[in-house]
This record gives structure tokens, C-alpha cells and sequence, in this order.
């Protein structure tokens, strides 16, 4: 098989793997902060397991930008937080296209940390994202009661997370394997050790088993698949092959939850898939 569309398939399984995010979400029915704990202690003892076997351990204690690694970790428990509250505040499609807006303002955050330049381009694609954000919202009402309302403000701000996460990552993986950035990451279980509750330590056996379904199917398998086909897929095509995980995501609400887009969120959908194509059409032009 060729070798980059062997790339491009293991993405686009990969995105029909992490699409089944928000529906764990929903069938697990536990805290965030109790069900993000335990996910992050299963992934974190198989990585570290992994790297154990592997006799890998110092890779684990770079001698530099270890500060970094901590940042991620901080960074990714945000994303993964909003994004997680606002799958249970609203529909599935309402939670995904705001969170899609991350790479326009990773280009954002580029400008402000990295230096690059902010170009035409950019400001198009943030004038179009927020034009879907705007119709995402607008069919809301706005209500800070709704519980529409405040789940796609936790989609928007999962969105703005997760472009300073794909800043980060892109600093990181320039000077380490992935497997350390992701060992660090996982690793952020302990931060919501502080939010559980006492009556929530002990979880059901049913939920113990959906959280090791989603940990291997929805988490470090797709991670996996997706990092491998990186090797093979040209950056911008990457980018492309992604966007399939919010078609496929309204499908999956549709098929487990029988949830029907509005025409506004389409429509706002459409706008937040353009800003994204219009900075990965100017990254092939530039490369």
C-alpha cells in the first residue's frame, strides 16, 4: 500500500476512534472530574508501564523544558475539561464545531508566542470562525440560564484551550518522542484529585468498564493511529483529513442519541470549516 495513503487511513480511523469521546461521556454518567481522574491513572500506568519495558525511563526527566511538558499537561486537562462539560450541557454537534476553532487560534497564539507572522489570512479565518461561533450562539438565545447556552460557551473556550495545547505540542514533539509529552499529560490525573468528592471514589462496575473501553478505544489507541499517520501525511493534509471527525461526530449523535442538527448550527458549522480550510490552503502555498 502506499505509504501515504496508508497515512492518511490510519488518521481518518483514528478521528472515527476519537469521535466516540462525547458519546463515552454520556453513557459513563459520572463527574468529569472523577471520570477525567480515572482515565488519566489507567493511560498514565500503561504509558508508564510501556516505557518501563522499554527501558525508557530518563526520557521521562529531559534536562531541559521539563516547564513545558508541566505547561502542556496544564493546558490539555483544560481542553479536556470544557470540552467534556459541554458534551453533557448541549448536543454533540453544538460542543464540536466551537472546539474545531483550535487551529485558528493556535495560528493566533503562533503570532502572540511564537512570532510568526499574523497575516490576511488569519484574520479572514478568525472573522469566520467567530461568524459560526455567532450562529452557533445565536440559536441559544444567549441565555445564561440555557443550558444550551453554557455548553457551547465551554465548547468555545475547549476550543481556545486546545489551540494553546496544539502550540505547545508543536514545540514539544520538535525535541521529544511523543510518548514523553504524553506520559506527562496523562499524568494530569492528579490535578482533579482535589474536586472528587468523597461519595465519589467508589464508581459502578458498569462504569468501570466503559472508562478502560473509552481509555483503549477513544484515547490511546486513536493517539496511537493518529501520531503514526503523521509520519506519512503532509501537514496541511492532515489538517483536511481531521475535519472528518465532525462529520462523523454528528453522525455518531444522531445514531446513539437521535440528535438533529438545527440549520444554524450547519450553517455556523460550515463557516468554523471554512476559516480552518483557508489556513490549511495558505500552509500548502507556503510549504
Amino acid at each position: 500500500m502506499n505509504e501515504h495513503l496508508k497515512g492518511g487511513l490510519l488518521i481518518l480511523v483514528s478521528m472515527l476512534l476519537f469521535a466516540f469521546m462525547g458519546i463515552f461521556v454520556r453513557w459513563v454518567n459520572l463527574p468529569n472530574p472523577v471520570f477525567l481522574f480515572y482515565t488519566g491513572v489507567l493511560g498514565f500506568v500503561i504509558l508508564l508501564g510501556y516505557v518501563l519495558f522499554k527501558k525508557r525511563l530518563k526520557e521521562l526527566w529531559p534536562k531541559r523544558y521539563k516547564w513545558l511538558l508541566f505547561l502542556t499537561s496544564l493546558i490539555g486537562a483544560g481542553a479536556i475539561f470544557t470540552y467534556f462539560e459541554a458534551f453533557k450541557r448541549t448536543t454533540i454537534a453544538n460542543t464540536v464545531l466551537p472546539h474545531h476553532t483550535a487551529p485558528i487560534f493556535a495560528a493566533f497564539f503562533a503570532f502572540l508566542f511564537l512570532r510568526e507572522k499574523i497575516d490576511k489570512t488569519t484574520i479572514i479565518s478568525l472573522m469566520l470562525s467567530f461568524s459560526g461561533i455567532y450562529l452557533i450562539f445565536f440559536q441559544t438565545g444567549f441565555s445564561l440560564t440555557s443550558a444550551d447556552t453554557i455548553g457551547v460557551i465551554f465548547a468555545s473556550i475547549s476550543g481556545i484551550f486546545y489551540g494553546g495545547f496544539i502550540i505547545c505540542n508543536k514545540k514539544l514533539m520538535s525535541m521529544f518522542k511523543p510518548i514523553t509529552a504524553m506520559v506527562y499529560q496523562y499524568g494530569g490525573f492528579i490535578l482533579w484529585i482535589p474536586l472528587i468528592k468523597a461519595n465519589e471514589w467508589v464508581i459502578p462496575q458498569r462504569a468501570v468498564i466503559l472508562t478502560i473501553a473509552y481509555i483503549i478505544f477513544a484515547s490511546l489507541i486513536p493517539a496511537f493511529l493518529y501520531l503514526t499517520g503523521m509520519k506519512y501525511v503532509k501537514g496541511q493534509h492532515i489538517g483536511l483529513i481531521a475535519y472528518a471527525e465532525v462529520i462523523v461526530v454528528i453522525i455518531y449523535g444522531y445514531l446513539f442519541f437521535r440528535e438533529i442538527p438545527t440549520l444554524l448550527t450547519l450553517v455556523g458549522g460550515a463557516f468554523i470549516i471554512a476559516s480552518g480550510y483557508v489556513v490549511l490552503k495558505a500552509e500548502a502555498k507556503r510549504r
